[in-house]
């Protein structure tokens, strides 16, 4: 097998951009950081996901499990990188899968992230509206309408501005990410300021703090809150200047959130005290953290906290839910699905069909568990591990694929890009996808529940297998095209 040279997709766009099936490029680095730090929900992971890493990892050597999780996940981008320089057109993962794999590896790729997207953003359905009933009854006393009308609510927020020239969307979801992590920021620094109630520690970054509990836990629960990394190669095709604008966006925002994340939790353990910060995070991880903050920094800031819980979550949502509508996007491009999913609204350069697509899909999902669900917690908790384990398989291909390639075209780049580095990755991520299955009932929140996700994973890859077989045989024109490598073809969504 050979590979062409290093592609110039800024020529390949613009011959292209006339096309009623093409996106706009109107993405630089600064919004495509964004994109990727508004999909972690950063408030949301202070608040209460990050404990996780405490109560059920290894302990108060958390803060460096999140450092860890960001080196790996360096090493995985760079032989991405690498790799895209070499595709024909490179874009989600899925389509590394497929030039590193086969398309019908590729294309079960590409069903697993859209599973993902769309669990992770229907699980943050019920949480908004629960969160967003609490906030009403600490600010007004009472709610004036229940939980499940606050997540059709923002259902509805959400897919207007999917539908909305991205760079607009953008502004808002930029203003609301920068204004959480600034206020967590001084958080952070008025307790590294202050101190905790045991004084300051730096107990947490010791060989043997780190190496107490479950370290492998620990990492799991931390490679998930910066689940978003995939948000700055599905959004590439959107971007100006990719080849220089989606490395430094996807390094920039890798380094800034595991670096901040590791600073967030490390404060928290300073404020609760190391001696309690286990039973803290077990026990009141959501309630010891906004504790702190009304401690080091008084009921206003609290209350802004909760305020901004709210729209980190929106933002969140927002994230998870374009990712799934340009999964769609994309299959209808390569005529995998409908090829009206493709369609690009004249005026606004978003793909509204996909977005309406993925809000009617969100919008059954929901109501189906606001409907059928005695537990709503646990319902919401289970799709977004669902998802989030769903996403494992997706990186773990992603990173066979590198070096596949690699190992196909030799002489490209050098042995830290095409090897050391992708086999890191690989065997780092393997050995955090097997913690994922080993703990399945962790991730979704029950042992029957475990097996079912067990089951669905596996359902959903052979599923995607067959399909791209069947397409193989039966429409070889659109088995040519999955993972993006025959967009030539000028037949234009209908």
């Amino acid at each position: 097998m050979t590979t062409s040279p290093p592609v110039n997709t800024d020529e390949v766009s613009h011959v292209t951009q006339s096309r009623p099936d093409r996106l706009p490029r109107r993405l630089g680095a600064p919004a495509l950081t964004l994109i990727f730090v508004a999909f972690s929900a950063p408030l949301g992971i202070m608040a209460g996901y990050q404990q996780l890493v405490i109560a059920f990892g290894n302990g108060i050597g958390a803060p460096l499990a999140s450092i860890v999780a960001g080196v790996l996940l360096l090493l995985f981008e760079v032989g991405c990188i690498a790799m895209s320089k070499h595709m024909k057109s490179p874009g989600a993962f899925y389509c590394y899968i497929a030039e590193g794999m086969g398309k019908p590896a590729g294309l079960a790729g590409a069903f697993l992230a859209l599973i993902a997207y769309i669990t992770i953003t229907v699980g943050g359905y019920p949480y908004m509206g629960l969160i967003t009933v609490n906030l009403m009854d600490q600010l007004f006393g009472s709610s004036p309408i229940p939980w499940q009308y606050w997540g059709l609510i923002v259902l509805g927020i959400v897919t207007v501005l999917n539908i909305l020239r991205i760079d607009l969307s953008m502004r808002v979801l930029g203003t609301i990410v920068v204004i959480e992590t600034t206020v967590v920021a001084i958080w952070q620094a008025v307790v590294f300021v202050k101190g905790g109630s045991e004084g300051y520690s730096a107990s947490s970054f010791t060989w043997n703090t780190f190496t107490s509990g479950s370290v492998g836990l620990a990492i799991l629960f931390s490679l998930a809150s910066l689940i978003g990394l995939e948000s700055t190669a599905v959004f590439r095709e959107e971007t100006r200047n990719p080849e220089k604008t989606v490395p430094r966006a996807t390094y920039a925002a890798i380094t800034f959130m595991s670096v901040f994340y590791g600073t967030g939790i490390w404060a928290y353990i300073i404020a609760v005290g190391p001696s309690n910060a286990h039973d803290d995070a077990r026990n009141n991880p959501v309630g010891s953290f906004f504790d702190s903050v009304q401690n080091y920094m008084g009921g206003f800031f609290s209350t802004m906290v909760s305020v901004l819980l709210v729209t980190s979550i929106v933002a969140a949502i927002n994230s998870t839910q374009s990712a799934a509508a340009r999964y769609f996007y994309t299959l209808g491009r390569d005529r995998v699905l409908s090829p009206r999913l493709a369609r690009v609204h004249p005026r606004l350069g978003s793909p509204y069909i996909a977005v309406l697509t993925t809000a009617a899909i969100c919008l059954v999902i929901y109501l189906l568990v606001v409907t059928l669900s005695s537990d709503v917690v646990a319902a919401y908790g289970a799709l977004a591990g669902f998802g989030t384990i769903c996403v494992l398989p997706l990186l773990l291909g992603t990173s066979l694929s590198v070096i596949i390639f690699f190992r196909r075209n030799p002489g490209h780049v050098g042995i830290w890009k095409s090897w050391i580095s992708p086999v890191l990755a690989f065997i780092g991520i393997a050995a955090t996808m097997a913690l994922a299955v080993k703990h399945m009932d962790t991730m979704v929140g029950s042992k029957t529940g475990g097996y079912v996700a067990d089951a669905l994973l596996v359902l959903i890859i052979v599923v995607g297998v067959v399909v791209a077989l069947r397409y193989k045989i039966r429409h070889p024109e659109v088995y040519r095209r999955i993972g993006r490598q025959d967009l030539d073809l000028e037949d234009d969504p209908r």
